[in-house]
């Protein structure tokens, strides 16, 4: 496939795609190869990787609270699940029009899309870890429960 890559760019093949302005792998090569030499290149890579884990993380926290309030509580069932089935099938990347619109730096608007994307996943997840949770470890968690907060230590 790279060779076909090769090819078809250094010919500048114009035929049903244009390879014309398209980079070929050689030149990609060195290109990276500068990069990796420069320092703005791990500065760059690490603002990226601080924006992903900064909205993953978020998602992380909020999913798994939501995750376990609807799996808990039939009134959080009734009123969150809605909206969570209702936003979840939107596509991530249609909200970078809203993003660029609603937050000031790209920075922010990096992080909502991240967010959006890894919410549902996380939630979805721990609402069907919640339903899926044994009855007995549910009793044995409401039991230490008791315990710990100085109860008589008799199953509810």
């Amino acid at each position: 496939m790279v060779l076909l890559w090769q090819l078809l760019t250094a010919n500048h093949v114009d035929f049903w795609l244009n390879f014309t302005k398209l980079p070929g792998p050689a030149d990609v090569l060195a290109e990276f190869e500068a990069q990796l030499s420069n320092g703005t290149y791990y500065q760059n890579l690490l603002a990226s990787m601080e924006r992903i884990l900064l909205g993953f993380g978020l998602a992380t926290v909020t999913g798994v609270v939501v995750g376990i309030a609807i799996g808990r509580s039939r009134v959080a069932a009734g009123a969150l699940r809605p909206l969570i089935e209702v936003a979840r099938p939107i596509p991530a990347i249609a909200l970078v029009p809203l993003a660029i619109l609603l937050f000031p730096t790209s920075e922010q608007g990096i992080v909502f899309i991240t967010y959006f994307a890894a919410f549902f996943p996380v939630a979805v997840s721990t609402i069907h870890a919640m339903k899926t949770l044994p009855n007995v470890w549910e009793e044995a968690a409401r039991t230490m429960g008791e315990i710990e907060a100085g109860g008589t230590g008799a199953c509810p």
